[in-house]
């Protein structure tokens, strides 16, 4: 058995430290870096004493996936840029927690909700299975998706 820690990149020598198996940190301030500052960020995650091997929060905040505001071609093209990102970075794992971005607003159908959610799981697994990475739904409790 592994054990990971969810940590910033910055972390990953005081993980390591801590005796852990490898680092988890955040996908979307990843997938927002420009090129030049992402490919310094490779370049420095390939010389970490640990491995990042899963990734977590794979939307932001601000990025709805369910509601009147999800926008299914801006999500595909964002999921594809984060996942090919963090398959750069050495992912095995790609966890779909993001609560605020999957929340069902109030006043919306919960099954659209649920139809707009099951699209944008199908987007992150095909993007996902194109690496080889496995994508996991982190089950949140109702206050928080």
């Amino acid at each position: 058995m592994k054990i990971g820690m969810c940590a910033p990149i910055d972390a990953a020598g005081a993980v390591a430290a801590m005796g852990f198996d490898f680092l988890e940190p955040i996908v979307f301030p990843i997938a927002a870096l420009d090129e030049k500052a992402f490919e310094a960020l490779v370049k420095h995650v390939r010389a970490l004493p640990i491995r990042c091997a899963a990734f977590n929060m794979l939307f932001p905040r601000d990025m709805r996936i369910v509601g009147p505001e999800a926008d299914a071609k801006r999500t595909a093209a964002y999921v594809a840029r984060a996942v090919s990102r963090v398959a750069a970075l050495g992912a095995g794992i790609l966890v779909v927690g993001s609560g605020a971005s999957r929340m069902v607003p109030q006043g919306w159908d919960v099954n659209a909700g649920l139809d707009q959610f099951a699209e944008t799981l199908a987007c992150v697994g095909n993007e996902a299975a194109k690496h080889d990475i496995t994508a996991v739904i982190e089950p949140l409790n109702t206050r928080e998706s």
